[in-house]
């Protein structure tokens, strides 16, 4: 021992042992060796039978002499403060121990022995590095203090409830996020420390009321877990009699599953969905017929091993759980065609996952992935693979062999590359590539996200222009795009001229339209170069009411927005709520920076801090200027430097290509307002842009900066692809001049084609031709409608409309009445309403500027909005049926509308009958709906109502229609389903009535009963899973009922299908014709009567 020992650790070691041998001289029965800087313990302490008491505190030892064991008479036993990283078996021994203290260790784990220790009174493991504690720790029955602060522990064994002596327990500053309900059982503790967790369960209310308030609310939750496990296991043995092929154990907060779930063999379908498990039971693997397992929305940090017998398994979801590893059993189910593993832990995938040949869909997003097997390229069945939200750097080059991949998502990861075999995935449909910034393609190219409803970009594209920025020259682009908004005459132009010239105009013209102005600022600087110039695109918005519809037209996203304020006005009068909701939902996360102009004649308070928390992550800075003195200009520019340079896109690369091309189209722009598709894709060819699909691309990418403009698609109804406009101000200049012309608003805001002329008054800017350009424009932004009767030669512009309402002397009592209540009610919303729905105007056209009445199916509404209040209120009368039907139509027209602002905060409100002034929030009814609540008392009323009834009161009850269809088709059937919704029909389609996990099949089953047709889509794709078993007598179930199942030919498809017996002979719903109108067909065949819709 000497040699391993320096002389002053032997010189402590000696200085022990002289005191461990005078103790024993006089026969001690206490110690203290504590803070001697000890390494390590002479042996002869175990010669000290008589101790009762011994300290070691503070010492450096990293281990305990097995002599301790010998000391069986101690009492307490102090080994705080030391090295210790694993407990001697030695120690449990002490088995008459009361006192134990093992507090500044470095402890990893504590030993199951430690239930030896069955005489302990008191614990402390404060200050160690302990994850978990054994089970085996109940057995310490005669615990009275128990601490465990300052661990890393993120869970508690359930037995801690038989610890039921325990007086204090110390669990501060761990990872707990809950407690055992088991814990509610100690009737004794006085003590309960917690701080320093991240706590869920119990919630902060409840740890705020101290010890007694959290044993009471454990012993509640176990309450609930002890019938929830006997609700399940009545369940069980109800299956098990019944012989059941399918059980529904979901949203039942199980924390256990039993057992007896073993003797369901028979079993196809299990349902463990959103539930509270840590663990399956072993008896899983009893039930081989299983085919749909899915315990997602739990929290399983591992699957039994038994789970390899499942041979017959084809769906496996367990998305939501805490696994870090996938198990080798999992992939040896070879039967499996879909396997969820997205909102885990998992930090790699093993190469064993190539087994799984006949999965057609696997599911990895979000995970910690830091690559993927190339074994994944065995998987040659995938359609549909979900990567994002990892942090893979790249892609194996295997990837290319998954020639029926039809979806790709590998958004958000750290990809720097992608292989070349990415472009054999000829069949790709999706492929979402946002988040990876080291990739340099841009928003434009990549298109909308997977979440978003617009149509994504098509995988060529994005793929064409990855490739060719690889293969040829690139640059910097080097640009951006500010916009100047608020109300009219709050200064905008003034403070451009001051931002570009440093110069100021006392009489300045209120803007009229838009302004773009050029404004070169210095770049980032670089490390031995000058700082690149940025070219900066300032757009100045005119802030004028009548023109607030137009902003839709070129608010876009990847842009500094600046709000400017006038100091003199009011916050109501600044309108600074409508503008941000406008920002956030056309400009997305754009930065903004809050301008308070004219501050030399005004002071205008904010709450700054309450802006910067509601409208984060947008709003970056306030600023207080004034353009005539030239305050605050010089750190406002700062500023916009700053933000200018936060724009990643500024310095992506791009093909030198495109730069070209760009840089002709600004020539064009001195002399010309617009150019022909055909002659911009002239242009691109000469500069061996020759792909119309990458020319296309290049279009957008323009469009999107700024520097050329197209409104259309290839589905675009007005034909706006054809022209580009090179100059903003020509369409803006055109459409301001049609809305604020004086003669059009005396005329009740129609325009007869024949005053177009007169109305642009410059037929060289604005030649014949293209005046159905600028009406058109007008069109696909809903600021016009076509009079029925004008042959598209005469519109209505609601927002010319007039101000009074007139008299309707309408009877809200005997109507159906329902809300919506906005936190900022857009300007224009109501003309745009009245637009969408211009088919239903009474014959009498009874509309004004904001409100309209409508006649859908027999049934008459009145829709009005109070742009003082935010609220738009329906009426609508008629029978209870028709009105329902009617306001369901007026209701998806305004979700249309609010889809395209998304950040309205908008709430559907339900007022009461006979309750003056009192509404219900209608999404809280149909949570109370969904929680089980019969009856409601809303704040304000006299009486309680039931919730069904309110509910009823508004809405369709059932569906009218289930659309079954091949997945594959899906985007065609939604496109139908939108337009029967638009018409008042309840659909029922899988992506809008089921969460993910749910089986389609048990879901319809549930409400089978109150579907009254289906209609059963083709297309290209083929016959789809409707001719399986299991719809085969879905179907065969409506028509049993003498409910319509109605087939439908989709666009595509080639040739009409063979159909199942039952339904040859039937009528075809055919959308490859256009008369009859197959959409009028349709829903003839759901609803049984014959209405065509107005053209």
């Amino acid at each position: 021992m000497a040699k391993e020992m320096n002389k002053e650790q032997r010189l402590a070691y000696d200085k022990a042992l002289a005191k461990i041998e005078e103790a024993g001289r006089g026969n001690s029965e206490s110690l203290d060796l504590s803070y001697m800087r000890l390494t390590a313990l002479p042996p002869e302490i175990g010669k000290l039978t008589n101790l009762k008491t011994l300290s070691l505190y503070g010492n450096q030892l990293a281990a305990l002499s097995p002599e301790i064991g010998r000391l069986t008479n101690l009492q307490m036993l102090n080994f705080g403060g030391n090295q210790l990283t694993a407990l001697p078996p030695e120690i449990f021994t002490l088995t008459k121990l009361p006192e134990l203290y093992l507090h500044g260790n470095q402890l990893t784990t504590l030993p199951p022995e430690i239930s030896k220790l069955i005489n302990l009174q008191g614990l402390n493991l404060d200050g160690n590095q302990l994850a978990a504690l054994p089970a085996e720790i109940s057995k310490l029955t005669n615990l009275q203090t128990l601490s465990f602060d300052k661990n890393q522990l993120t869970a508690l064994p359930p037995e801690m409830g038989n610890l039921s002596n325990l007086q204090r327990l110390g669990l501060e500053d761990n990872q707990l996020t809950a407690l055992p309900p088991e814990m509610g059982e100690l009737t004794n503790l006085e003590t309960l420390e917690l701080g320093g967790n991240p706590l869920e369960s119990p919630p902060s209310e409840i740890v705020k009321q101290g010890t007694e308030a959290i044993l009471a609310y454990l012993r509640e939750k176990n309450e609930e877990e002890r019938r929830a496990y006997d609700k399940a296991l009545a369940r069980i043995e109800k299956a098990a009699r019944e012989n059941s092929e399918s059980l529904d154990l979901s949203s039942m907060k199980l924390t256990a599953l039993p057992p007896e779930i073993g003797k369901l063999t028979n079993l196809k379908e299990l349902y463990l969905y959103d539930n509270q498990l840590t663990a399956l039971p072993p008896e899983i693997g009893k039930l081989t017929n299983l085919r749909t397992l899915n315990p997602y929305d739990n929290q399983l940090t591992a699957l039994p091993s038994e789970i390899v017998k499942l041979k017959n398994l084809t769906e496996l979801w367990l998305y939501n759980n805490k696994l870090t590893s996938l198990s080798a059993e999992v992939c040896q189910l070879i039967n499996l065609t879909t396997l969820f593993l997205g909102a885990n832990n998992l930090t790699s995938v093993p190469a064993e996952i190539g087994q799984l040949i006949n999965l057609t869909g696997l599911y990895l997003s979000p995970n910690k992935l830091s690559s993927a097997p190339a074994e994944i390229g065995q998987l040659k069945n995938l359609t549909e693979l979900f990567l994002g939200g990892n942090n893979m750097t790249s892609l194996p080059t295997e990837i290319g062999q998954l020639k029926r991949l039809t979806e790709l998502y590998l958004q958000d990861n750290n990809l720097v590359s992608l292989p070349t075999e990415i472009r054999q995935l000829k069949k790709l449909k999706g492929l979402y590539l946002q988040g990876n910034d080291e990739l340099g393609i841009p928003p434009e190219v990549l298109g909308s996200e997977y979440d978003e409803e617009e149509e994504p970009a098509r995988p060529g594209d994005i793929l064409e222009y990855y490739f060719r920025q690889r293969s040829e020259a690139r640059r910097e682009l080097r640009e951006a795009k500010i916009l100047l908004v608020g109300q009219g005459g709050v200064g905008k132009t003034s403070l451009v001229k001051r931002l570009i010239d440093d110069d100021y105009d006392p009489e300045e013209l209120m803007t009229e339209g838009i302004n773009i102005r050029d404004w070169k600022v210095a770049g980032r600087r670089r490390k031995g170069k000058k700082s690149p110039q940025i070219k900066l695109n300032v757009w100045d918005f005119g802030g004028q009411e009548i023109m607030h519809a137009t902003h839709q037209f070129f608010l876009t996203k990847r842009s500094l927005y600046v709000l400017v304020l006038d100091a003199r006005k009011g916050k109501n009068e600044s309108n600074i709520q409508y503008w941000l909701k406008i920002i956030q939902s056309y400009g997305g996360d754009s930065p903004v920076l809050i301008v308070t102009n004219k501050c030399d004649g005004g002071h205008l308070d904010l709450n700054e801090n309450r802006l910067m928390k509601d409208y984060a992550p947008n709003i970056k800075g306030f600023f207080n200027i004034s353009c005539q003195k030239g305050d605050g200009i010089k750190e406002l520019r700062a500023a916009i430097k700053k933000q200018i340079n936060g724009l990643g896109h500024v310095y992506d690369e791009v093909p030198e290509s495109y730069f070209n091309v760009k840089h002709k189209l600004e020539e064009r722009t001195e002399s010309e307002d617009f150019i022909d598709t055909k002659d911009f894709r002239k242009l691109c060819r000469k500069h061996k842009i020759t792909k119309e699909s990458e020319q296309n691309l290049l279009l957008r990418f323009l469009h999107d900066l700024g520097n050329v403009l197209n409104f259309g698609d290839p589905k675009d109804p007005y034909h706006l692809r054809d022209t580009n406009i090179l100059n903003p101000e020509w369409v803006t200049e055109g459409v301001y001049k049609i809305i604020n012309n004086k003669e059009l608003m005396d005329n009740g805001g129609v325009l007869e084609w024949g005053m177009i002329g007169k109305v642009l008054n410059d037929p060289k800017r604005y030649p014949t031709e293209r005046h159905e350009f600028i009406v058109d424009m007008m069109r696909k932004f809903e600021l016009c409608f076509d009079f029925p009767d004008g042959h598209g030669r005469r519109v209505l512009i609601p927002e010319l409309l007039g101000e009074n309402e007139p008299e309707l002397g309408w009877d809200y009592d005997k109507s159906l009445n329902f809300e919506y209540h906005y936190k900022v009610l857009p300007s224009g919303l109501i003309c745009r309403f009245i637009v969408r729905m211009h088919h239903n105007l009474t014959k009498e056209h009874i509309y004004w500027r904001s409100g309209v009445v409508l006649a859908i199916d027999g049934n008459e509404a009145l829709i009005r909005a109070d742009v003082d209040k935010g609220v738009v209120f329906i009426s609508v009368k008629g029978n209870l049926e028709g009105r329902r039907r009617a306001l369901a139509v007026i209701r998806n027209s305004f979700d249309g509308i609010h889809a395209t602002i998304p950040k309205l905060g908008v709430k559907q409100m339900v007022p009461l009958a006979g309750e003056e002034g009192v509404v219900v929030d209608y999404e809280h009814l149909i949570k109370l709906e969904e929680a089980g609540q019969v009856d409601y008392w809303p704040v304000g009323a006299q009486e309680s109502y039931r919730v069904k009834d309110l509910l009823e009161g508004v809405d369709i009850q059932g569906f009218d229609v289930f659309l079954c269809h091949n997945s594959r088709d899906k985007e065609a059937v939604k496109k139908i389903g939108k337009e029967l919704k638009a018409r008042g029909l309840k659909v029922w389609l899988d992506e809008w009535e089921l969460r993910p996990g749910l089986s389609w099949q048990r879901e319809l089953e549930k409400q089978i009963e109150s579907v009254k047709s289906a209609a059963v889509f083709v297309g290209d794709s083929g016959i789809g899973p409707w001719h399986g078993p299991e719809i085969d007598a879905f179907l065969r179930e409506f028509v049993n009922r003498g409910c319509p199942v109605i087939p439908v030919i989709l666009e595509d498809c080639e040739r009409k299908p063979k159909l199942p017996v039952f339904l040859r002979g039937m009528g075809w719903v055919d959308f490859r014709k256009d008369e009859p109108d197959p959409m009028d067909q349709l829903v003839w065949g759901i609803t049984e009567e014959k209405k065509c819709r107005n053209k």
